[in-house]
């Protein structure tokens, strides 16, 4: 509950134009929760193994365990050895070299990803002064060899600019 829901256009809907699919490709025309773009991350981390998200492990009543989460596998296996090897090392290879450096630690490696997106609101992407409104985003976990932490950082309408390397 309070998740909020996903929303992908589909070929035939009244809304799908030409310049759809193209969109899509970069993050515009759908909606995608937060929490499911971390599940996400968390399955690249995870061998490919997708858990529904949870947010405590357990629940504790006078020191003593009340509610226990159990893990629910979604999917065992979101992708090849190959593959997950890859977004790996692409994951790592943005906070090394790329938008994402300022995320670095000297303490340990981390993996992930900027994002930056418009806001469109009663059908503009403008604020009152004019100024493009943007949301911007950094997911991603660590330590990248042996992943424990992920994270995700959502930015509405920042101070700092506009790319996800703010968070």
């Amino acid at each position: 509950p309070g998740h909020g829901e996903v929303k992908l256009k589909k070929p035939g809907q009244s809304d799908w134009y030409g310049t759809t699919l193209p969109w899509m490709s970069i993050g515009y025309e759908s909606s995608v929760p937060p929490i499911y773009t971390l599940m996400l991350y968390n399955a690249i981390a995870n061998n490919g193994v997708m858990v529904k998200p949870v947010f405590t492990e357990r629940i504790l009543k006078d020191g003593k365990t009340y509610r226990e989460t159990q893990e629910e596998v979604i999917n065992p296996k979101i992708a090849s050895d190959k593959t997950l090897g890859q977004m790996r090392g692409i994951l790592e290879g943005v906070v090394k070299y790329g938008t994402a450096k300022r995320m670095q630690s000297p303490l340990f490696n981390s993996a992930g990803k900027t994002g930056t997106s418009q806001i469109f609101e009663n059908g503009t992407n403008k604020n009152k002064d004019g100024k493009t409104r943007l949301q911007v985003t950094f997911c991603g976990y660590f330590p990248a060899e042996d992943p424990k932490y992920s994270c995700i950082v959502y930015a509405r309408d920042p101070r700092q600019g506009g790319t996800g390397s703010i968070c």
